[in-house]
């Protein structure tokens, strides 16, 4: 049996459940996660928050609330969360943002502002902050719509919206530019195609517009599945295609195929080293892979897990000597020392 948090919400809306959680999570397609050292949050949908010390070799799980009780396959559950030094954010669909200061003991809404006006149809789906100015957060919601908040998430404007049918449902931030955000999603064809968008001035004025049918060719069947940033040089910019791998060394406004010798494979995620330029990690569904050339060539490293169901996400991320792997399972760890 697991130790459950008790969780104080403010006075807000949020319920309290009477059936409290007290076991593990079951790891189910689909959810996110966040390291904030020594804890792993995990967002698990209609499952709500979870939180593990990772440090402690008999850490549990503690369950932080957000269950959706509904049927409505976790639109008012736990999407997204992100967290620094304490404070978390949850992005809970229909019930917009939540934050805590306190390592999500206690949560409260931020101030009113547009992006929590009644009369607004917003599902919040996603929820980033900029990796060297954590004050910079950002959000994108299911209809296109990106907010910023530039005050650790108390209060939010508009900064981007797109009223093509597009899919924009991932956001990536520059961490050599606090001030840019791109958007992209996997598409859903024709009559709603995968763009990249690169936008600066916090999200609000259009940068780089990356015309992904002269990229790829049929943009409304092909798709970007992620991005990264080269740890060294905010210019230099990674992205992975149904068509492989692209890289961009201006900032996005030219692309070159790249990785044409990298068997053809589904890569779920891949991350850079933030301590070496032109080193990234790779993950598919067992296995964990490594560039030290830019994605030109990669190795094999090891594989983390033996069989299982392929098709799930893989969330990757570098704690002190570790790679920190999410998988339907559980969480692993990697130790990267050597493999260079």
């Amino acid at each position: 049996m697991i130790c459950i948090a008790i969780v104080y919400f403010g006075g807000c809306d949020q319920p309290s459940e009477d059936d409290h959680i007290n076991k593990e999570p079951e790891w189910k397609f689909p959810y996110t996660m966040d390291i904030d050292d020594p804890y792993i949050y995990a967002a698990l949908v209609d499952q709500g928050l979870w939180r593990k010390n990772f440090k402690m070799d008999n850490g549990h799980w503690e369950y932080l609330g957000f269950l959706d009780t509904t049927i409505s396959d976790g639109r008012n559950g736990a999407w997204d969360v992100e967290a620094n030094k304490g404070d978390v954010l949850v992005a809970r669909s229909l019930e917009r943002i939540w934050c805590s200061q306190d390592n999500g003991e206690t949560w409260f809404k931020p101030e009113p502002g547009f992006i929590y006006r009644k009369d607004e149809d917003l599902y919040i789906l996603t929820v980033e902050r900029s990796p060297k100015t954590p004050d910079v957060i950002y959000a994108v919601d299911f209809y296109r719509k990106l907010f910023s908040s530039l005050d650790t998430g108390y209060t939010w404007k508009l900064a981007y919206e797109d009223f093509g049918q597009i899919d924009m449902s991932d956001i990536r931030l520059n961490p050599h530019k606090p001030s840019e955000v791109w958007t992209f999603g996997s598409g859903g064809g024709p009559e709603w195609p995968s763009k990249l968008i690169g936008l600066s001035n916090y999200g609000s004025q259009v940068q780089v517009n990356v015309d992904l049918g002269k990229l790829l060719g049929d943009s409304s069947g092909d798709w970007v599945f992620n991005m990264t940033f080269d740890s060294n040089n905010g210019e230099i910019i990674y992205i992975y295609t149904t068509k492989g791998f692209f890289k961009s060394s201006d900032g996005g406004f030219t692309w070159l195929s790249i990785g044409n010798n990298i068997e053809s494979t589904l890569f779920y995620n891949f991350i850079a080293d933030p301590r070496y330029a032109n080193s990234l990690f790779l993950s598919k569904h067992d296995s964990i892979f490594f560039s030290n050339d830019g994605l030109e060539t990669i190795q094999f490293v090891g594989k983390f897990r033996e069989d299982g169901d392929e098709n799930f996400s893989v969330y990757l991320d570098i704690n002190d000597e570790f790679l920190i792997i999410g998988a339907n399972e559980g969480i692993y760890t990697f130790p990267i020392e050597g493999i260079r």
